[in-house]
Parts: C-alpha cells; structure tokens; sequence
C-alpha cells in the first residue's frame, strides 16, 4: 500500500507546515499486518495513544494511486475488479454520522475528486478501519478498487495515477482538518459505543 502511506506523509507535512494548527490533536498512525488479521491497527487500538473514547474519526488510505487501464478486466481470486476511474476514488463507511458524509463531499469537491460510496461492506476482505470501527469509532476507509496487478510484480510506479494520489491527499487533508477544527465533537447518528463531549 505504497500510494495510501505516501498520502499520509503528505497529509501530515501538510499539517506540520501550518501556522495555525486545529483545535485537536491528530495522530497519525501508520499500521502494518493488514493482510495478516488487521494486527497492526488491531494492536493501535488496544494501545492507542489517545484513548478510544476520546477518538472522533479513522480515515483509512487503502491503496489509493490507481486508475482504470485496459488491463482492468476479469477477476481477482474470483472477484470482479472494480478499479475506479481518474478522478474517482471508493469510499467504505457505516454511515454512523451525516455531519462527517456532509464534511467528505465538501471537502470531495473542494478536491476535485468523485467519492464512490460502497457501503460498508468490503466485498475482498477488510481493511484497518475495521479495528477502529470495532471499538466504536466512526471511520471512511478510502480505496482506489481492485485492479489486475493487486499483489503482483506488475504494480509498479508507473502505473500510479499521481493526480488521483494528489486528489485523494487533499480531501483526506481537509476532512481531518474540518473534523479537528471544530470546537465540538462530529454528531454520531448511528453507533453502538456513543462518546461524551
């Protein structure tokens, strides 16, 4: 997951470089293990560094550098490939809370980036957000879709569609910074653990 590990060192040297910082603290937690079980996130969560309870969102970078080419056809271990287009970028979420969709479509926008909602379910697995969400943490997992060289010598830098890498690190950047910058919490519709002030 080089491109969503790129994005985030370009989204927290974006923050380091503000005059101002927001109102809350962000954290900025680069996990591995994913594919073994989510044992890194899994690990963040039972140690975080700020407690569960006092964390508002999860924004999940789970491949986001690729576009659709005219290789991008069949299936994956018996999955349709479903890489976005230029442009485009595949949002997971529960849905726990209208104000944060409302914050990611603006901040989309302001992008220049179309989001794909699928839903909650990740037809391939799971990603890292999943922890986070298990411990009641509202969470928007970004992802570029499956393409025809996942886990393959083939997925190399050439391939990555930079724009799209710029896009996606800016709507990341502006989600987290509206969501830090406000003096109150994001209003939680729909989760099963809701959190105090």
């Amino acid at each position: 997951n080089a491109s969503g590990s790129m994005a985030l060192l370009e989204i927290a040297e974006a923050f380091k470089k503000m005059k101002t910082p927001p109102l809350r603290t962000i954290i900025f937690a680069w996990v591995n293990g994913e594919e073994k079980g989510l044992l890194g996130s899994k690990y963040y969560t039972n140690n975080p560094v700020i407690p569960m309870e006092k964390t508002i969102v999860n924004i999940n970078l789970d491949m986001v550098g690729r576009s659709k080419t005219e290789a991008d056809t069949g299936t994956f271990f018996g999955i349709d490939l479903d890489i976005t287009d230029k442009g485009e970028i595949n949002v997971f979420t529960n849905h726990e809370s209208s104000e944060l969709i409302r914050i990611m479509n603006a901040a989309a926008k302001e992008a220049g980036i179309k989001v794909i909602d699928k839903g909650s379910k990740i037809e391939y697995g799971s990603s890292d957000h999943a922890s986070f969400v298990a411990k009641g943490v509202t969470a928007l997992c970004f992802n570029s879709g499956v393409h025809t060289d996942l886990h393959k010598t083939g997925d190399d830098i050439e391939k990555i569609d930079f724009d799209k890498m710029e896009r996606s690190s800016k709507m990341c950047f502006l989600i987290g910074y509206r969501v830090a910058n406000q003096k109150n919490r994001i209003v939680v519709e729909n989760s099963t653990n809701p959190k105090p002030e």
